[in-house]
């Protein structure tokens, strides 16, 4: 499913900053409650998250729960993405510009 880049940061930013994300299993929900996005677009971005070990998930009452893990605030906290890092390469910091 395509996320708009504007929907994706809305999500990562309010799981990162909460920790935890719940959404209703409500598929044709227009509007998440707390989130700037489609319920469908929530529940998708979270699941995909879920295959790359970033989020744990939990299903009770007609709601999920997903939960961040270490490797998510990890992934959160390279400034290069976390794919270098997950490679096993150095992280770069970003080069500065001098104005001159």
């Amino acid at each position: 499913m395509l996320i708009s880049k504007k929907n994706r940061l809305a999500i990562l930013s309010y799981l990162f900053k909460e920790g935890v994300v719940c959404a209703k299993k409500d598929f044709n929900l227009p509007k998440h409650p707390e989130i700037e996005a489609s319920n469908l677009e929530v529940i998708k971005l979270m699941t995909s998250l879920t295959s790359r070990d970033l989020v744990s998930s939990r299903f009770s009452w007609n709601y999920y729960y997903w939960f961040l893990t270490d490797e998510g605030i990890e992934y959160a906290a390279c400034p290069c993405g976390a794919r270098a890092c997950r490679r096993g390469q150095r992280c770069r910091p970003p080069a500065v510009r001098s104005v001159s």
